[in-house]
């Protein structure tokens, strides 16, 4: 089978090389974009196929400047065709921060948790910019992600109905959790700053796939790091780099009123969002993308939900219908599978 845009791509690299080249394929992330290593001379670049009527390429090309010119590591754009959607890179090289933390020991771990961090914390006290504008993560924006719970988890994957009085409770946890992140001060924010989305390079950890970026609460790209949907941190590790996070930020002269009942809190709450957003999300990408691998993370991104929401009593509708009818849903799903 033809595959058009690599070929249009492997074109547009050879032009601009002025020679022949091979595109290695790379592993994908959950978007429509698919990444190819290139070997020129003797150095090592990163294509990147990204349809631009699919793909937020603009964004990638202006927080790349805007993050360079911060001082952060990011990769270099060498070359960008924008009509076709195609990009040329740096490559990072293939240690992600998810791979680098599941062979060393706690020591270690603990010690790229922290500079990872440090560099959650820049993000959040860094002017936002100034030559163009950030997507606000206002309310109706996070509303929007709360519903592709509803509709592609509840509904879509698991045909689970809610009666009138049912859905009225749900919203009434929305609204908990939309007041509780909307609360929050304001800050430039990744959106997605996991351990898939970090590179450990030679001296340093690089940031990848920030395209989504938007001025949002100060707590998101922290409970993205340490509540993970693919790394499931111990409690005690959790618990002292959530202390690191709270004295490095509390350094920041903005930030040196926030106590901890305070941002955890926010954290908690904003987590319990990011995952409900992220279960419905695994659902789509199977059903609407057939990238059926995202499914295996739901149980995982559940489980949080169910123990953070536990300790709110305005959630408790939330934890009973996860508990009593999402995970058994899922759980008739897979013994059904493994029928078949």
């Amino acid at each position: 089978m033809s595959d058009l845009r690599l070929t249009q791509l492997t074109q547009w690299l050879s032009a601009h090389f002025k020679q022949p080249v091979d595109c290695l394929p790379l592993s994908g992330d959950a978007g429509f974009r698919r990444y190819f290593r290139v070997k020129v001379n003797g150095q090592s670049y990163i294509a990147v196929d990204a349809p631009s009527d699919k793909c937020n390429n603009q964004s990638f090309a202006e927080l790349t400047r805007f993050f360079a010119e911060q001082q952060f590591d990011v990769p270099k754009i060498y070359q960008y065709a924008e009509e076709q959607g195609f990009f040329l890179l740096t490559d990072l090289g293939s240690l992600m921060f998810s791979d680098a933390i599941s062979d060393v020991d706690d020591t270690k771990t603990l010690t790229y948790y922290k500079r990872a961090i440090d560099i959650a914390i820049e993000l959040s006290a860094t002017a936002s910019p100034t030559n163009f504008s950030l997507p606000d993560y206002d309310a109706a924006f996070i509303y929007t992600e709360l519903e592709i719970f509803r509709e592609w988890l509840l509904g879509k994957h698991l045909a689970i109905g809610l009666d009138i009085k049912q859905a009225d409770k749900l919203q009434a946890c929305f609204d908990f959790l939309v007041q509780a992140i909307s609360e929050q001060p304001k800050v430039v924010m990744h959106r997605d700053f996991h351990s898939r989305n970090l590179m450990v390079t030679e001296n340093s950890l690089a940031i990848i796939d920030y395209q989504d970026a938007v001025y949002g609460p100060l707590s998101y790209d922290l409970v993205s790091l340490l509540r993970d949907c693919y790394v499931k941190l111990p409690t005690a590790q959790l618990n002292i780099l959530f202390d690191y996070y709270l004295k490095r930020l509390t350094e920041k002269p903005e930030f040196k009123n926030i106590n901890y009942q305070q941002l955890k809190y926010w954290f908690d709450l904003t987590g319990i969002q990011r995952h409900l957003k992220a279960c419905g999300i695994f659902a789509r990408l199977h059903h609407r993308d057939n990238k059926s691998n995202y499914l295996a993370d739901i149980p995982q991104t559940l489980d949080y939900i169910v123990e953070v929401a536990s300790q709110y009593d305005n959630l408790s509708f939330l934890v009973e219908l996860v508990q009593n009818r999402v995970i058994p849903a899922l759980i008739t799903m897979k013994n059904q599978e493994v029928q078949l």
